[in-house]
């Protein structure tokens, strides 16, 4: 990813480690515990949600990355006064299906990150799901097993 320093890179790549960790001690049982903060990280403007679902078979790996963009500034006003304070950014989440060529490249690079050691080579079939503000992933929880496996 773009203006990262390799302290940066570091720390986000152990994020990454942590999330997948946190993900496999707590698989979710039922489709709502996806929900849980447990499963979210963020890197700049990308967020990302990484769980395992073991609601339904096969049990499945599901990461996602959304991306949220300064759209403008908003201005903050004194409650008694009605003056005008400052101007904070104004943050959106944008719409997946209108993100350029080089965001979808980098949310692949990030999911890619994010996912790691489950996906252990290019012929491993990964799923890729566009929704209204998110790309998903989604990777059967018997084939990261074997990539885990082949990198122990």
């Amino acid at each position: 990813m773009q203006n990262l320093n390799d302290i940066e890179i570091a720390r986000w790549k152990l994020e990454c480690r942590k999330l997948r960790q946190i993900a496999r001690s707590n698989p979710c049982y039922h489709v709502a515990m996806a929900s849980c903060e447990d499963f979210e990280t963020a890197l700049g403007p990308w967020h990302f949600r990484l769980f395992m679902l073991t609601a339904m078979e096969p049990h499945v790996w599901i990461g996602s990355v959304s991306y949220m963009k300064e759209i403008g500034d908003e201005t903050v006003y004194d409650k008694e006064t009605g003056v005008p304070i400052f101007n904070a950014p104004k943050d959106a989440l944008i719409v997946a299906g209108e993100w350029t060529h080089e965001e979808k490249d980098i949310a692949r690079s990030l999911l890619a990150d994010l996912f790691g050691p489950l996906i252990h080579d290019k012929h491993q079939p990964v799923k890729e799901e566009t929704m209204v503000f998110s790309m998903n992933w989604i990777v059967n929880d018997k084939d990261a097993r074997r990539a885990a496996a082949m990198e122990n």
